[in-house]
């Protein structure tokens, strides 16, 4: 066996307490902060011209657009049957073909379909956003800002709209309630709640906004 010889007068070593060695805290992530989306361009009246001219006479993408907008199907046969713009689309869904100023139109502050007119050609914008200087046009697949001023050279009031009947806010019955409404609204004050009266009696109720 092994012989196991001890250095007279050594001490037995006896192991120390155990150093508890902390890591160093970690620095926090940071988080990249979102970069924001670029800024459409702004178009001029000249621009404008230009884009509804270049743009292609099929008004199925336009259609499409606001249909999208209210989360309702996208399909070429749906899309079809909302360029007919028939007073009821379903069951719920309605779509209408007016004439309004824009004032109108921001009041209600829907989405809604501007046919626009350049170099003889007609072409349909969805209006995205509205301030008291600009609005924005989706024209295409692109979006682009353009001066009140400068849309009102292009546009002559014509609009289509396609919204849900709300059943949350019915609105008012009473003759003069209803006029008194119309006349808040830019309408025309007749005190008959008509297609153009429920239209903007839908901006009480969810859906997109401008």
């Amino acid at each position: 066996g092994f012989v196991v010889f001890r250095t007279p007068g050594a001490r037995p070593v006896v192991p120390g307490p155990a150093r508890i060695v902390h890591a160093a805290p970690k620095a926090p992530l940071s988080t990249p902060k979102p970069v924001p989306p670029p800024k459409p361009p702004v178009l001029d009246a000249d621009a404008l011209a230009e884009r509804i001219a270049s743009l292609d006479p099929d008004m199925s993408p336009a259609w499409r657009a606001l249909l999208s907008a209210w989360q309702l199907p996208t399909d070429d046969s749906d899309v079809a049957i909302a360029m007919q713009c028939a007073p009821s689309l379903g069951a719920d869904v309605s779509c209408l073909r007016e004439r309004a100023s824009l004032d109108a139109l921001a009041t209600i502050g829907r989405p809604v379909l501007l046919r626009l007119h350049a170099a003889r050609r007609d072409a349909w914008a969805l209006l995205e956003g509205i301030d008291a200087t600009h609005v924005r046009l989706r024209l295409g697949a692109t979006s682009a800002d353009v001066p009140r001023i400068a849309l009102l050279q292009a546009w002559h009031g014509d609009y289509a709209a396609i919204w849900r009947q709300s059943t949350q806010s019915p609105g008012p019955s009473d003759p003069a309630d209803v006029r008194a409404f119309q006349a808040s609204h830019g309408l025309v004050v007749d005190g008959v709640v008509g297609p153009e009266t429920r239209f903007a009696l839908s901006a009480g109720g969810p859906g997109p906004r401008l």
